[in-house]
Protein backbone atom coordinates (compact mmCIF):
# COMPACT_ATOMS: atom_id res chain seq x y z
CA UNK A 1 0.00 0.00 0.00
CA UNK A 2 1.08 3.60 -0.65
CA UNK A 3 1.15 4.36 3.07
CA UNK A 4 3.96 1.82 3.50
CA UNK A 5 6.00 2.99 0.50
CA UNK A 6 8.82 5.46 0.03
CA UNK A 7 8.08 7.64 -3.00
CA UNK A 8 10.60 9.43 -5.22
CA UNK A 9 9.49 12.51 -7.15
CA UNK A 10 11.90 13.09 -10.05
CA UNK A 11 11.77 16.40 -11.90
CA UNK A 12 13.97 19.33 -12.81
CA UNK A 13 11.33 21.81 -11.62
CA UNK A 14 11.63 22.39 -7.87
CA UNK A 15 8.13 23.86 -7.64
CA UNK A 16 6.71 20.73 -9.26
CA UNK A 17 8.55 18.48 -6.83
CA UNK A 18 7.55 20.48 -3.78
CA UNK A 19 3.92 20.68 -4.85
CA UNK A 20 3.57 16.94 -5.37
CA UNK A 21 5.47 16.22 -2.16
CA UNK A 22 3.07 18.45 -0.27
CA UNK A 23 0.07 16.63 -1.78
CA UNK A 24 1.50 13.27 -0.77
CA UNK A 25 2.30 14.35 2.76
CA UNK A 26 0.61 11.87 5.08
CA UNK A 27 -0.33 9.51 2.23
CA UNK A 28 3.08 7.88 1.79
CA UNK A 29 5.66 6.59 4.23
CA UNK A 30 8.22 9.10 3.00
CA UNK A 31 8.62 11.35 -0.03
CA UNK A 32 11.98 12.16 -1.64
CA UNK A 33 12.38 15.15 -3.98
CA UNK A 34 15.04 14.46 -6.62
CA UNK A 35 16.31 16.71 -9.39
CA UNK A 36 17.36 14.00 -11.84
CA UNK A 37 17.79 10.23 -12.30
CA UNK A 38 21.37 10.48 -11.00
CA UNK A 39 20.01 11.66 -7.66
CA UNK A 40 17.73 8.62 -7.58
CA UNK A 41 20.73 6.38 -8.24
CA UNK A 42 22.57 7.90 -5.28
CA UNK A 43 19.51 7.46 -3.07
CA UNK A 44 19.16 3.81 -4.04
CA UNK A 45 22.87 3.18 -3.51
CA UNK A 46 22.45 4.49 0.04
CA UNK A 47 20.14 1.56 0.74
CA UNK A 48 16.80 3.35 0.44
CA UNK A 49 14.06 1.15 -0.99
CA UNK A 50 11.82 3.14 -3.34
CA UNK A 51 8.42 1.63 -4.08
CA UNK A 52 7.03 4.32 -6.39
CA UNK A 53 8.69 6.83 -8.73
CA UNK A 54 6.75 9.80 -10.12
CA UNK A 55 8.41 11.66 -13.00
CA UNK A 56 7.30 14.83 -14.77
CA UNK A 57 7.02 14.21 -18.51
CA UNK A 58 8.40 17.62 -19.47
CA UNK A 59 10.83 17.77 -16.58
CA UNK A 60 14.05 17.13 -18.53
CA UNK A 61 15.62 17.81 -21.88
CA UNK A 62 15.40 14.93 -24.32
CA UNK A 63 12.96 12.09 -24.73
CA UNK A 64 10.83 11.23 -21.71
CA UNK A 65 10.93 7.52 -22.63
CA UNK A 66 14.71 7.53 -22.32
CA UNK A 67 14.50 8.86 -18.78
CA UNK A 68 11.83 6.29 -17.91
CA UNK A 69 14.04 3.50 -19.23
CA UNK A 70 16.88 4.82 -17.07
CA UNK A 71 14.64 4.92 -14.00
CA UNK A 72 13.50 1.37 -14.74
CA UNK A 73 17.12 0.23 -14.79
CA UNK A 74 17.80 1.93 -11.48
CA UNK A 75 14.64 0.71 -9.74
CA UNK A 76 13.44 -2.47 -11.48
CA UNK A 77 10.97 -3.36 -8.73
CA UNK A 78 9.44 0.10 -8.29
CA UNK A 79 6.22 1.32 -9.86
CA UNK A 80 6.92 4.22 -12.23
CA UNK A 81 4.31 6.84 -13.08
CA UNK A 82 4.53 9.75 -15.52
CA UNK A 83 2.77 13.05 -14.84
CA UNK A 84 2.04 14.91 -18.07
CA UNK A 85 0.20 17.99 -19.21
CA UNK A 86 -1.41 16.22 -22.14
CA UNK A 87 -2.74 12.78 -23.04
CA UNK A 88 -0.69 12.33 -26.20
CA UNK A 89 -1.21 8.76 -27.41
CA UNK A 90 2.31 8.54 -28.80
CA UNK A 91 3.89 9.66 -25.55
CA UNK A 92 1.66 7.30 -23.55
CA UNK A 93 2.62 4.33 -25.73
CA UNK A 94 6.32 5.23 -25.62
CA UNK A 95 6.21 5.65 -21.85
CA UNK A 96 4.73 2.21 -21.27
CA UNK A 97 7.09 0.64 -23.79
CA UNK A 98 9.99 2.15 -21.83
CA UNK A 99 8.78 0.59 -18.59
CA UNK A 100 6.23 2.99 -17.06
CA UNK A 101 3.36 1.55 -15.03
CA UNK A 102 1.20 4.66 -15.00
CA UNK A 103 0.49 7.81 -16.98
CA UNK A 104 -1.37 10.59 -15.16
CA UNK A 105 -2.55 14.02 -16.29
CA UNK A 106 -1.75 17.24 -14.48
CA UNK A 107 -5.36 18.44 -14.61
CA UNK A 108 -6.62 15.73 -12.24
CA UNK A 109 -7.60 16.66 -8.71
CA UNK A 110 -5.31 16.07 -5.74
CA UNK A 111 -7.64 13.34 -4.48
CA UNK A 112 -7.66 11.56 -7.83
CA UNK A 113 -3.86 11.74 -8.01
CA UNK A 114 -3.47 10.13 -4.60
CA UNK A 115 -6.04 7.43 -5.32
CA UNK A 116 -4.39 6.70 -8.67
CA UNK A 117 -1.03 6.30 -6.94
CA UNK A 118 -2.67 3.93 -4.48
CA UNK A 119 -3.86 1.82 -7.39
CA UNK A 120 -0.31 1.83 -8.76
CA UNK A 121 1.03 0.85 -5.33
CA UNK A 122 -1.08 -2.30 -5.61
CA UNK A 123 0.80 -3.28 -8.76
CA UNK A 124 -1.89 -2.19 -11.23
CA UNK A 125 -1.50 -0.12 -14.39
CA UNK A 126 -3.01 3.36 -14.61
CA UNK A 127 -3.37 5.57 -17.67
CA UNK A 128 -5.89 8.02 -19.17
CA UNK A 129 -9.06 6.55 -20.62
CA UNK A 130 -10.50 9.71 -22.08
CA UNK A 131 -13.27 7.84 -23.87
CA UNK A 132 -14.57 6.63 -20.53
CA UNK A 133 -14.73 10.13 -19.02
CA UNK A 134 -16.92 11.61 -21.71
CA UNK A 135 -20.35 13.15 -21.29
CA UNK A 136 -21.73 9.64 -21.06
CA UNK A 137 -20.33 9.19 -17.53
CA UNK A 138 -23.35 10.70 -15.69
CA UNK A 139 -25.69 8.35 -17.55
CA UNK A 140 -23.53 5.37 -16.59
CA UNK A 141 -23.57 6.49 -12.97
CA UNK A 142 -27.35 6.65 -12.96
CA UNK A 143 -27.49 3.04 -14.17
CA UNK A 144 -25.36 1.73 -11.31
CA UNK A 145 -27.14 0.05 -8.43
CA UNK A 146 -26.36 0.87 -4.80
CA UNK A 147 -24.44 -2.39 -4.48
CA UNK A 148 -22.43 -1.69 -7.63
CA UNK A 149 -21.48 1.73 -6.29
CA UNK A 150 -20.34 0.08 -3.05
CA UNK A 151 -18.18 -2.32 -5.03
CA UNK A 152 -16.72 0.55 -7.06
CA UNK A 153 -15.71 2.24 -3.84
CA UNK A 154 -14.02 -0.99 -2.75
CA UNK A 155 -12.17 -1.11 -6.07
CA UNK A 156 -10.93 2.43 -5.49
CA UNK A 157 -9.53 1.28 -2.17
CA UNK A 158 -7.80 -1.65 -3.86
CA UNK A 159 -9.85 -4.46 -2.31
CA UNK A 160 -9.68 -7.99 -3.73
CA UNK A 161 -12.88 -9.90 -4.56
CA UNK A 162 -12.53 -11.81 -1.29
CA UNK A 163 -12.11 -8.61 0.70
CA UNK A 164 -15.12 -7.03 -1.03
CA UNK A 165 -17.23 -10.11 -0.27
CA UNK A 166 -16.26 -10.00 3.40
CA UNK A 167 -16.91 -6.27 3.70
CA UNK A 168 -20.32 -6.42 2.06
CA UNK A 169 -21.45 -9.78 3.43
CA UNK A 170 -21.90 -11.41 0.03
CA UNK A 171 -20.20 -14.30 -1.79
CA UNK A 172 -17.24 -13.91 -4.13
CA UNK A 173 -19.41 -15.31 -6.92
CA UNK A 174 -21.87 -12.47 -6.36
CA UNK A 175 -19.03 -9.96 -6.42
CA UNK A 176 -17.93 -11.32 -9.81
CA UNK A 177 -21.47 -10.96 -11.18
CA UNK A 178 -21.62 -7.33 -10.02
CA UNK A 179 -18.17 -6.65 -11.48
CA UNK A 180 -19.28 -7.88 -14.90
CA UNK A 181 -22.26 -5.57 -14.72
CA UNK A 182 -20.07 -2.64 -13.65
CA UNK A 183 -17.63 -3.16 -16.52
CA UNK A 184 -20.51 -3.31 -18.99
CA UNK A 185 -22.21 -0.17 -17.69
CA UNK A 186 -19.02 1.89 -17.42
CA UNK A 187 -17.61 0.54 -20.70
CA UNK A 188 -14.33 -0.40 -19.04
CA UNK A 189 -12.23 -3.53 -19.62
CA UNK A 190 -11.01 -4.42 -16.12
CA UNK A 191 -11.20 -3.52 -12.42
CA UNK A 192 -8.36 -0.97 -12.68
CA UNK A 193 -10.11 0.94 -15.45
CA UNK A 194 -13.35 0.79 -13.46
CA UNK A 195 -11.62 2.20 -10.37
CA UNK A 196 -10.15 5.10 -12.34
CA UNK A 197 -13.50 5.68 -14.05
CA UNK A 198 -15.10 5.89 -10.61
CA UNK A 199 -12.50 8.37 -9.39
CA UNK A 200 -12.91 10.62 -12.40
CA UNK A 201 -16.71 10.31 -12.33
CA UNK A 202 -17.01 11.45 -8.74
CA UNK A 203 -18.01 8.22 -6.99
CA UNK A 204 -17.40 9.03 -3.33
CA UNK A 205 -17.70 7.19 -0.04
CA UNK A 206 -20.51 9.49 1.01
CA UNK A 207 -22.43 8.64 -2.16
CA UNK A 208 -22.10 4.94 -1.47
CA UNK A 209 -23.36 5.30 2.07
CA UNK A 210 -26.39 7.31 1.05
CA UNK A 211 -27.22 4.94 -1.79
CA UNK A 212 -26.90 1.94 0.52
CA UNK A 213 -29.12 3.54 3.11
CA UNK A 214 -31.82 4.17 0.54
CA UNK A 215 -31.50 0.62 -0.76
CA UNK A 216 -31.78 -0.81 2.77
CA UNK A 217 -34.81 1.35 3.45
CA UNK A 218 -36.52 0.14 0.28
CA UNK A 219 -35.73 -3.46 1.18
CA UNK A 220 -37.17 -2.99 4.68
CA UNK A 221 -40.44 -1.75 3.21
CA UNK A 222 -40.96 -4.93 1.17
Amino acid sequence: MLENMEVAIVGANGLFRSGIASLLSGSAKRVHELGDPAALQRLLESGTRIGLVLIEAAGFNGDTAEHIARLRELAPRAQIAVLSGEADSGRIAASFAAGADGFLLKDISAGTLIQSLRVLALGEKVFPFAEFFSSGAPEAQSELSAREREILRCLIEGDSNKRIANRLGITEATVKVHLKSILRKTRTANRTQAAIWALRSGVRKEDVKSESSRADLRAARH
